[in-house]
């Protein structure tokens, strides 16, 4: 098997962005949001992506943060995933002007470099008060996956998170599909990215 580079934006979108196969990035949410059970997205509409507002001080090379794939679920959530190889002037910045207003959006950021010192690779942020400690913004939250941090091998792959950031990595330097996946989304994707070479 010879499998396609998931880092690039084309081969991203193939695998996730499929309107007929959604059980991918149906697998893929719910392994960045751990969400389980009865609290599994199970449906998931593709939408078209677009191309978010940011202000004159951060505009210069917007490509690197158009959103890849764009989905809703049956509650209207929606889930913004991109993925971002360079670590671009004014990142953070434009995290900040990626949603339009009146909505929900969780953004699922995965990236090829590193945004903290901690030396874990997935990090969840949110909007808080600063005096109350409350989460006084709940329409907005983003997910990280920095991939520079991952260098798990496949023996110690045991969530399945994990097995969809070694997928997301590693599958290009990959000459067979690794064994015990135990997610049909996964193994679609898999399949998907050999389909793509």
């Amino acid at each position: 098997m010879k499998f396609i580079d998931m880092k690039n934006d084309t081969a991203f979108q193939e695998i996730f962005g499929d309107t007929n196969k959604p059980e991918a990035i149906m697998s893929f949410i719910n392994a960045v949001l751990g969400f389980e059970g009865e609290n599994q997205i199970t449906f998931v509409r593709i939408v078209p992506a677009y191309k978010p507002f940011f202000p004159p001080i951060v505009e210069a090379d917007v490509k690197s943060t158009i959103i890849d794939v764009v989905a809703k679920d049956k509650k209207r959530l929606e889930y913004n995933i991109h993925i971002q190889i360079a670590n671009a002037k004014g990142f953070d910045q434009r995290l900040a002007f990626l949603a339009p207003p009146d909505a929900q959006y969780i953004f699922i950021n995965i990236i090829d470099f590193n945004i903290s010192d901690s030396p874990a690779y997935t990090s969840t942020y949110q909007f808080y008060d600063t005096e109350t400690n409350e989460r006084s913004i709940k329409n907005i939250e983003h997910h990280f996956i920095e991939l520079e941090k991952f260098d798990k091998t496949e023996t110690e792959l045991t969530t399945l998170i994990d097995k969809w950031i070694y997928f997301i990595k590693n599958v290009e330097n990959l000459k067979v599909m690794p064994e015990k996946l135990q997610d049909k989304g996964l193994e679609n994707a898999y399949l998907d990215a050999n389909k793509f070479d």
